[in-house]
């Protein structure tokens, strides 16, 4: 399903103000690791089975609600139909119409779902999500720490960074309320 650029990641948890890496490049690696760990979910869909005619010029395949049938003339054209749609469409061989179809097959099914991951899925997810939401309260507190000891024109940048920490937490614990009301 999904693949979390590690460019955008990174570059959202920007380093803070006079900071050499260290502790604060260790948690934003925490926090990326976290979040792009959580699990991909995408279901696959069943391959057609394909029978053929008894004068062998024409095979068909019965899926869920879908009926392809694939027919070669006399003149030994290929072409491909879904009762979905009325054109015939020319095929190069058996095996190309095939795929084609196929092919169809599967978007029409894919557009119809929505993925639902498996408990293994959903217990990794929270336990990524909750991971994240620890890191960003520990980098919150580190920022609310580094304030006593910086400098005072820079406190404005440490409060804005402690409360955009803290909210993001919020937010990645709030995703988990949402998920447990499901």
């Amino acid at each position: 399903m999904t693949h979390i650029d590690k460019a955008a990641v990174l570059a959202i948890l920007a380093p803070a103000p006079n900071s050499k890496g260290g502790l604060w490049a260790k948690r934003k690696q925490a926090l990326y690791d976290a979040i792009i760990s959580l699990p991909a979910v995408s279901p696959q869909v069943k391959a057609l089975v394909w029978k053929e005619y008894a004068d062998e010029r024409a095979v068909r395949a019965v899926g869920f609600n879908a009926d392809y049938t694939i027919r070669i003339s006399m003149l030994g054209q290929v072409a491909w139909q879904s009762r979905h749609m009325a054109p015939w469409h020319p095929a190069d061989t058996v095996e190309a119409a095939k795929a084609a179809a196929q092919a169809d097959y599967e978007a029409r099914i894919l557009a119809a779902l929505a993925p639902a991951p498996s408990d293994d899925a959903v217990k990794a997810r929270e336990a990524a999500l909750k991971e994240a939401a620890a890191v960003c309260a520990e980098m919150a507190e580190q920022v609310s720490d580094a304030a006593l000891t910086g400098l005072p024109e820079q406190a404005r940048a440490r409060e804005a960074m402690e409360a955009a920490l803290t909210q993001a937490r919020y937010r990645i614990l709030a995703l988990l309320t949402k998920e447990a009301q499901r």
